[in-house]
């Protein structure tokens, strides 16, 4: 079976899954190919806080992590060591030839040779919170395909979240009412501080310097800090920024400062995607004139926080679900980062890869549909803690989605 499908259908099986032990056991099968017979899931606390990670889940060659809790290998594990300091995966020997432990990296790295675990692969996997849980893979040492590590990256991060997710039942907040919290047009702003403003060919005028300082937030974000070509545009539009693009702008209403922003576009029918500057080939888009693309989605330096869900982050995403219910948006689809993945399935956004992830540039990006829900709305909106109204819509007359004719929409 090819790699991808494989893959794919691993991510299928996942979704029905019984228990933890069921999601184990379907990951299991699906690395043997690969050749890895042992994996091991669990948090990444520093050495410095606890002697132990606690474990979630645990397929290892019997004694191995007794003796790896009794040696006190964590605290000199050169695996641990890098997973804590990136969110990439990576393949063991690449961290053993990096650990600075000397003997004690070494004899944790020899020791787990001489229970058969010779190499492995390991996934670090961030939460909303800003925590890190990891999965990692071993067995015998093999050499590994830039689409082998692409395949079991997104096994893994799937993988990860249904352990979770039957580890236990999120605690999700009271139902949030679609359709009713978009503020009404022209009036004030239903949030003192921060919210999702809603731009189309209609309203631009209103919001010239706005969009100005959103272009700029994109141009500094993508060519100046991940290093993309420079846009053939100097004010860095492309050929979606057209008449047909919706922008959701995130302005601080004190100073009228714009600290974040999204863009929509429509795909009415099966389209190819533009090549991405640094993705290696085209992909097909599913169609519908209730789906949309999302991109240049954009957070202000100064208002990250490293790779966590800050405030603005998730002010942007809940805004997205807002709009895109109160429009009748069925699916968005959008080119993600693997590092956020994690993120759009606890927020229950249910993205679903349409291939196996890609390189770009110095990152990993996957193309995938997600869901819009009301569950992803009320999930989003939870993180921060917010129950108010997100979006702002000013002078929109027009509905994002066309109404079918003999069709009458509810809002």
């Amino acid at each position: 079976m090819p790699i991808e499908q494989a893959a794919l259908d691993l991510l299928d099986r996942l979704s029905a899954a019984r228990d933890r032990a069921h999601a184990v056991d379907l990951l299991r099968r699906a690395i043997a190919p690969f050749g890895f017979t042992s994996l091991v899931m669990s948090d990444l606390p520093s050495p410095r806080v606890t002697t132990n990670p606690e474990v979630y889940a645990l397929d290892a060659p019997p004694g191995w992590y007794q003796h790896y809790v009794e040696g006190g290998h964590y605290a000199h594990d050169p695996v641990a060591r890098r997973a804590r300091q990136t969110t990439r995966p990576f393949v063991w020997s690449e961290a053993a030839r990096e650990a600075d432990d000397g003997p004690a990296a070494a004899r944790v790295m020899r020791e787990a040779s001489d229970f058969g675990l010779e190499d492995g692969f390991t996934v670090p996997i961030m939460e909303i919170g800003g925590g890190q849980s990891v999965l990692s893979l071993g067995g015998p040492q093999r050499a590994m395909e830039a689409c082998d590590r692409h395949a079991l990256h997104i096994m893994c991060v799937y993988t990860h979240h249904a352990v979770r997710r039957l580890a236990c039942t999120p605690c999700v907040p009271g139902m949030v009412p679609s359709g009713r919290w978009v503020a009404a047009a022209d009036d004030p702003a239903p949030h003192p501080d921060l919210n999702l403003h809603v731009v189309t060919r209609e309203n631009r005028h209103r919001y010239r310097r706005e969009l100005a300082a959103a272009f700029d937030l994109r141009r500094r974000a993508y060519v100046i800090e991940r290093g993309w070509p420079s846009f053939a545009d100097p004010s860095s539009r492309d050929r979606y920024d057209d008449d047909e693009a919706i922008y959701l702008i995130a302005i601080e209403a004190s100073q009228r400062h714009v600290v974040g922003g999204c863009r929509l576009h429509p795909v009415r029918r099966p389209a190819q995607m533009e090549l991405v500057p640094g993705l290696g080939r085209h992909f097909a888009l599913p169609g519908s004139p209730s789906t949309f693309h999302l991109s240049r989605v954009v957070v202000a330096a100064e208002r990250r926080d490293g790779d966590a869900m800050n405030r603005v982050r998730a002010t942007i995403l809940a805004g997205l679900q807002e709009y895109c219910l109160d429009e009748e948006i069925e699916t968005l689809t959008a080119l993600v980062p693997m590092v956020w993945l994690p993120t759009y399935l606890a927020l229950g956004w249910n993205p679903y890869p349409l291939a196996l992830p890609e390189a770009i540039f110095d990152d990993t990006a996957v193309l995938a549909t997600f869901d819009v829900s009301e569950v992803a709305l009320r999930r989003t909106l939870s993180v921060h803690d917010r129950c108010t109204p997100v979006v702002v819509k000013r002078g929109i007359t027009r509905a994002a989605v066309p109404s079918l004719p003999g069709s009458t929409r509810l809002n």
